[in-house]
Order: structure tokens, then sequence, then C-alpha cells
């Protein structure tokens, strides 16, 4: 995990675009393979956040603070922890820039 949050952080011009989560026993911990793409030279990536090892409860509470910024979830990769029973959760989340011409349709 730490290698995964260290490639995470030198990202550099990359973008992730896929995450996947799964507990790996002979490990004895929760893994994470990602998916980095280059943005295209004069454009702005999408702004993002990635969340991982997301319990329900952390689901939801992502989910009620984001949703109403505008970020959207782009992947969400589900897997069973340790235990077997608990369900967790790895996410990445956009907001995607407004375009001009964009405009809310509520009261049209």
């Amino acid at each position: 995990a730490s290698e995964y949050q260290a490639a995470f952080d030198a990202r550099g011009d990359h973008v992730p675009t896929f995450v996947d989560g799964f507990h790996a026993a002979a490990a004895g911990a929760d893994l994470y393979a990602a998916v980095f793409e280059a943005h295209r030279a004069g454009e702005e990536a999408a702004p993002f956040a990635a969340r991982h090892g997301q319990t329900a409860a952390a689901w939801a509470a992502t989910w009620d603070d984001l949703t109403p910024q505008g970020w959207q979830p782009v992947v969400v990769s589900v897997y069973a922890a340790a235990d077997g029973a608990t369900l967790l959760r790895a996410a990445l989340f956009e907001r995607p820039a407004r375009r001009r011409g964009d405009a809310s349709r509520s009261g049209m």
C-alpha cells in the first residue's frame, strides 16, 4: 500500500483512470492496482479525488461530502476485507470543469 501511495502522489502530469482494490491474504494487506494516463499537452486535467479502504459508513460520508460539491464517482471498486465479511471500497471521483454555455436547467 505504501508503494501504491508513493506512485499515486508522484503522478506528475498523469491522472488516475482506474483503481481496483483487493485483499491479498499472502501479503496480509489490502492492495490496489491503478491505471494512470497522461493528459494531453495544453489541456487541463479534471480535478480528481481518490478514496481507498472505505467501509459502508465512510463511503456514505464521502458521498455526502463530495457529491453536493459537484464531484462524480467515475470508478468504484468493492472488495472483501481480511475478515471476508466486510466490504470495502476504493473510488475515483472527478469534478468536471464547467464549459462555457453550461447552465443549470432548474427552474426552466
